[in-house]
């Protein structure tokens, strides 16, 4: 998956898990930032959706970047910065869904995650002859040594990361579900 894919899951996700915590939500007088839903979106971000993010980046990073940025040539700060950036989006995405949740519009944050994870698709769409192939920067710049996207490693490893995200994903929602249900 590449970046913007999953900035865009992520946000999606801040917003979903917001959503299935509503009746928590609705009776907290607390904060959105200091609720249990937040922190359990938080954990979910921070074990699933940045480490995800982390190992396209570091196994595959020109294509994670469709190889607008030579990753060679970013220094290890700047990603730290770039992974935070990604959580900190999740986190607005939470923050927007509660609101619009206390608002009484869950309709509307159902609508807005939706729109979200259909626009997630975008980039994959948009930069498909980018992500068709696999290489470095240079490779890709200069036409040359480009593996297909189906015969490298990078193929499994989406297969395998683009499971667990959802699973974990489903088991955060289903998780808050529950937990809001008995809350409520």
């Amino acid at each position: 998956m590449p970046l913007p894919t999953l900035v865009l899951l992520g946000f999606a996700s801040g917003i979903g898990a917001a959503v299935a915590s509503r009746a928590e939500l609705l009776e907290s007088p607390h904060p959105a930032m200091l609720t249990r839903p937040f922190w359990a979106w938080a954990l979910f971000a921070g074990l699933v959706l940045i480490p995800i993010s982390a190992y396209f980046y570091l196994f595959h990073g020109d294509w994670f970047l469709l190889y607008r940025v030579d990753v060679a040539a970013i220094p290890s700060a700047i990603a730290l910065l770039l992974f935070a950036a990604e959580g900190a989006i999740g986190a607005l995405g939470f923050f927007a869904g509660a609101m619009l949740v206390r608002g009484k519009k869950t309709d509307l944050a159902i609508a807005l995650a939706v729109l979200v994870t259909v626009l997630a698709a975008a980039p994959i769409v948009y930069f498909r002859r980018e992500l068709e192939v696999v290489g470095t920067y240079r490779q890709f710049h200069r036409g040359y040594g480009l593996s297909s996207f189906a015969e490298t490693a990078l193929y499994p490893g989406i297969l395998f990361m683009a499971g667990v995200f959802f699973l974990g994903l489903v088991f955060l929602v289903l998780r808050l579900e529950l937990g809001s249900r008995r809350a409520g």
